[in-house]
């Protein structure tokens, strides 16, 4: 092969490349706060989850309307 051609990556390589980086945030981002809730609702701290919307889509932003 030489030095200037190219080869395509597989799908299966970036779609990897894809899982493993969505994998790493969970672990990252998400499961510390995930296991910190389950350690709070074992000691009876909360009683009830509710979904966090902010966190699952995105607040439009709202111009402040100054009334007269």
């Amino acid at each position: 092969m030489n030095q200037g051609d190219t080869q395509p990556v597989p799908l299966i390589v970036l779609l990897q490349a894809s899982f493993e980086a969505a994998i790493g945030l969970i672990e990252n981002d998400y499961l510390p706060e995930i296991m910190a809730t389950v350690d709070r609702l074992k000691k009876g701290m909360v009683k009830e989850i509710k979904p966090n919307v902010m966190a699952t889509r995105p607040v439009p932003a709202q111009r402040k309307v100054k009334k007269h």
